[in-house]
């Protein structure tokens, strides 16, 4: 029996989420499926890598190119493969791809959806222009649209979306995220941090999303009470080159509490040397960095945004986005505890992952719904 044919249609293959989220099931599917990957835009550093794994991936080079050279390119993909289903990632694939996929001739066109209803401020225009575009054909265009979360597909039907959801949360691997007990030692030694302080991780890159301003304003806060903590900041955009970062860093009186470490490619043994992980997001619908540190034995403190309370599940402290005051107030409680009472709720986070967010069972999930959309009636 032949391989599935899937054509993977991404906004892009920059470091993210979602991209890194289709890198792992792309490295974990059988070979039931054969997939093509197609960026809308570059290669990427996840492009990169999954050529280096034998995927192969094509891109479009919309922004460079121009709209309809890259839009004609796509067409002839589908036409020239004639995938069985078309699978698209994010609002610009979801819009675009799902149209060129039909106008080619596949009507098996799959959307996933990575975030709940984004506001306005924290996005270009373009993306909620998108996002409107897809809400108009939502009812003809896509066969189902998957959700990663509950929250995501709740909010998107509130947004119009009329469509069938199906929601499969994102997996996480547990042998590549695990407790490391020499981790700690090597961050300090690697940042200077004295051995008696606490650190506070952030992993995010530099988007309004993210809400970076109300994590330095909780660690503000925190730090008036407990100096010895110190705070970690990870990820793209999140370096000394940021005006806007080191200027709220300086005027909140944190340069010797916060190091900017940018980013980074040793994200597990990073964050198994947190004493603490905290998402501020204020949009998300199921923040990875969570299900990270919880795998590797971290406790987690984020706000209530997507998933992350039922990712959670008690594992952690849930306070409501853009209040750093209750930010802050959560971080404490944990930081307060004594240190096998933060292992023992690492322990149980790590468990939660294992059992509920396993990778390997996700992309099974992922692969059974793409095989049964591909080789369905219609």
């Amino acid at each position: 029996m032949s391989s599935t044919r899937i054509l993977i249609v991404i906004t892009g293959l920059q470091v993210g989420g979602a991209e890194s989220m289709l890198f792992q099931l792309l490295t974990r599917w059988s070979k039931a499926i054969s997939p093509v990957v197609v960026s809308l835009s570059d290669l990427g550093t996840i492009g990169d890598r999954l050529r280096r794994h034998g995927v192969r991936v094509e891109t479009l080079g919309i922004g460079s190119t121009g709209l309809s050279r890259g839009l004609l390119r796509l067409y002839r993909l589908c036409r020239a493969e004639r995938p069985d289903a078309v699978f698209t990632w994010l609002y610009h694939a979801d819009l675009l791809g799902g149209l060129v996929a039909r106008a080619a001739g596949c009507r098996k066109v799959i959307w996933n959806l990575r975030n709940t209803v984004i506001p306005w401020h924290a996005a270009r225009w373009h993306v909620h222009l998108a996002a409107r575009m897809c809400v108009l054909l939502s009812w003809w265009l896509p066969r189902e649209v998957l959700c990663c979360s509950t929250r995501a597909a709740e909010a998107h039907a509130r947004l119009g979306y009329r469509s069938r959801f199906r929601i499969i949360p994102n997996g996480f691997d547990c042998h590549r995220f695990q407790p490391d007990p020499g981790a700690g030692t090597a961050l300090r030694r690697e940042l200077g941090i004295p051995d008696r302080c606490l650190v506070v991780g952030r992993v995010a890159r530099d988007d309004p999303q993210k809400d970076i301003p109300s994590f330095l304003a909780a660690a503000a806060e925190l730090h008036s009470s407990l100096p010895d903590v110190r705070f970690v900041l990870a990820g793209k955009g999140l370096d000394t080159n940021n005006p806007a970062i080191v200027g709220d860093i300086q005027r909140l009186r944190l340069t010797d509490a916060v190091c900017l470490l940018g980013h980074r490619d040793d994200i597990p043994g990073l964050v198994a040397g947190f004493d603490l992980m905290v998402s501020s997001s204020i949009a998300e619908a199921f923040p990875n960095v969570l299900g990270e540190a919880m795998a590797a034995g971290v406790p987690c403190v984020a706000t209530d945004v997507g998933d992350s309370a039922t990712l959670l599940g008690g594992c952690g402290v849930i306070v409501p986005p853009g209040e750093p005051h209750r930010l802050a107030e959560a971080c404490k409680e944990i930081l307060s505890l004594d240190s096998e009472s933060r292992s023992s709720l690492g322990r149980r986070a790590r468990e939660r992952i294992g059992k509920h967010y396993d990778l390997a069972e996700i992309a099974k999930q992922y692969e059974a719904l793409l095989l049964e959309i591909a080789h369905g009636e219609g």
